[in-house]
This record gives structure tokens, sequence and C-alpha cells, in this order.
């Protein structure tokens, strides 16, 4: 019965990530980040060209994962690169720009709230898909559940 449950959880959690792609396809490749002078705001759209969105690895995509918003880019640049960002979120919750409540702040700073129903659709979907997978892994080895309903609390999704 356990093992049926978590093949559910986690083909509701591959449909969410794929369901994201489409969601945020009109935002393209930004044509130049705008960066804090602390940030090297040419290496980071370099790492970023380095391979199709679907593909970026968190190495390439950590730095401006952790900078979006607060220190580099728009909110538009935030959502091209969103799906990816919450894909490796999942995959590697505790690298760095890819932990669940930081994105969710990140989401909070872009009134993420005022964006069009599917894209919140989308994104509120892969929280509770993903939150819903990680809490029937064993805690031992996958202690991430906790960080997907504290984002969950952040961007006041019921749960």
């Amino acid at each position: 019965m356990f093992e049926a449950i978590t093949r559910t959880a986690k083909q509701d959690l591959e449909d969410s990530l794929r369901a994201l792609y489409p969601a945020f396809l009109e935002y393209p490749f930004p044509s130049s980040l705008d960066a804090s002078p602390l940030r090297d705001a040419e290496k980071i759209p370099a790492a970023l060209k380095s391979a199709p969105l679907r593909e970026i690895g968190t190495a390439e995509l950590g730095q401006y994962a952790a900078s979006a918003i607060t220190t580099v880019g728009s909110a538009d640049d935030f959502k091209h690169f969103l799906p990816r960002i919450l894909h490796c979120a999942v995959l590697s919750p505790s690298a760095y720009g890819f932990e669940p409540p930081i994105i969710a702040s990140k989401l909070l700073l872009c009134d993420w709230q005022q964006w069009p129903i599917a894209e919140q659709t989308a994104v509120a979907n892969l929280f509770y898909s993903a939150w819903a997978y990680k809490r029937l892994q064993d805690p031992d080895l996958d202690a991430s559940a906790w960080d997907w309903i504290v984002a969950m609390a952040k961007l006041d999704l019921q749960f």
C-alpha cells in the first residue's frame, strides 16, 4: 500500500514539474541582467547559457538562483528561470540557491499572487506535490519535507 502511495506522489510531482515549463514559456532568456556591482554581471549569464533551460545544472544556476531578485535580475528574468530553479530544488533542496523557503521569499518579492492564474497554479501545484512526495521519504536520507511545508506557509498555501 505504501509503495502505491509513494508511486502516486512521485507521479504527481513529475506531472507538476512538467507543467511548470510551459506555464513560464513566454518569458525569454534575458538579453541582459541588471546586477549589483558586487555580482559578476557577465559571468552569471554565461553560466546560464551553458545548457538548455531544462538541463542547466545546479552549479551553473546556483549563483543566479541565490541572487535572483535581490541583487541580480528582474521578476521577469526570475520567471524565465523559475521552472528550473524549482526543479533543482526538488533534486537538491539544500544546494545553495535552491532552498524552498528562500524560493518562496523570492516569489513574495515578485508579488506572485498578482501573476496570471496559470502561473500561480503551476507554482502552487509544484509546492504541494513536492511536499507530498518528500514527506514520504526516509527523513534520514531526505529531510526536505519540512522545507517545503515552511515554504508553503510563507506563500500562504493551505496544507
